[in-house]
C-alpha cells in the first residue's frame, strides 16, 4: 500500500493510531485481525465521501493506490447508501471534512492528572452542532453486530480521544455495511455507556503513552528500556 502523501501523518503529536499501536504492544493477543486490507478499503470509502479530490474514478485510484473494479464499485454503492440516509446527508451539509485538531489534552487516570500533545483528523465535524462523526466500513449486517464491532475494535475510545481535542460532548459512529448496504448509527453523549467505556480505555492508554514516552522524553530517558 502506498504511503499517504498528506503531511498530517508525519506530525509528531500522539494520534489515536499511536494509541492503537501501543495497545497492540501491551495486549497483542487482543488484536488477532489483519487490518491492512480493511484499512485500505476504508480509505477508498472515506475518500469517496470526504476527499473526492484524492480520487480518480477513471483510473480507480486514491492518490496512487489502484483498486480493483469490484472494490471500486462496492465503495461507490456504499457512498450512495450513506447519502440516502437522512442523518448522514444532513451531516454532510453542515460538516467540515478531514478537519485537523491538535493541542495539549488533559486526562485523569486513577485521580492522577496529566496531559499529552495530541492530534486528530476528523471524517466529519459539524461546528454548528459541536459534534463530530466517524465513518466506518463494516461486515456487520445488524446494528447489534456493529455495536459489538465498535467495542472490539475500540472505536468508542477513538471518538472520546477526538472529542477531548475539541471539548465536544456528542459524537456519532456511522457504519456502512459491505454486505447489505445498511447504514448503522451509534450516537454518543458524554456520560452515556459508550462514552464511559471509551473514556476508560483512552485514559488508560493515554497514561501509558505519557508515562513511557512524553514523560521520559522530558528527562532524556529511553522509554524502550522499560518495555
Amino acid at each position: 500500500m502506498s504511503a499517504n502523501p498528506d503531511p498530517y501523518y508525519a506530525r509528531k503529536e500522539c494520534s489515536n493510531s499511536d494509541l492503537s499501536e501501543l495497545h497492540k504492544l501491551f495486549w497483542p493477543l487482543a488484536w488477532d485481525f489483519d487490518f491492512a486490507e480493511a484499512l485500505r478499503f476504508g480509505t477508498l470509502v472515506d475518500a469517496l465521501i470526504t476527499e473526492c479530490h484524492r480520487v480518480n474514478v477513471f483510473k480507480r485510484t486514491v492518490d496512487d493506490e489502484v483498486y480493483t473494479h469490484a472494490d471500486f464499485e462496492l465503495a461507490k454503492a456504499m457512498k450512495l447508501a450513506f447519502y440516502k440516509d437522512q442523518t448522514c446527508a444532513a451531516f454532510m451539509k453542515l460538516a467540515e471534512t478531514q478537519k485537523i485538531s491538535a493541542g495539549m489534552v488533559e486526562y485523569i487516570w486513577n485521580r492522577f492528572k496529566f496531559s499529552i500533545n495530541a492530534r486528530a483528523k476528523w471524517d466529519l465535524f459539524m461546528p454548528a452542532l459541536r459534534q463530530g462523526a466517524d465513518i466506518k466500513t463494516t461486515t456487520a449486517t445488524t446494528l447489534k453486530q456493529f455495536e459489538e464491532a465498535c467495542d472490539h475494535f475500540k472505536y468508542f475510545r477513538s471518538r472520546v480521544f477526538y472529542a477531548k481535542l475539541e471539548n465536544t460532548k456528542k459524537d456519532m459512529l456511522i457504519g456502512i455495511s459491505k454486505v447489505n448496504m445498511k447504514v448503522f448509527k451509534i450516537p454518543m453523549t458524554e456520560g452515556d455507556k459508550y462514552w464511559q467505556k471509551g473514556l476508560e480505555d483512552v485514559s488508560n492508554l493515554a497514561f501509558n503513552y505519557w508515562f513511557h514516552f512524553e514523560n521520559f522524553q522530558t528527562h532524556n530517558i529511553n522509554p524502550l528500556i522499560l518495555l
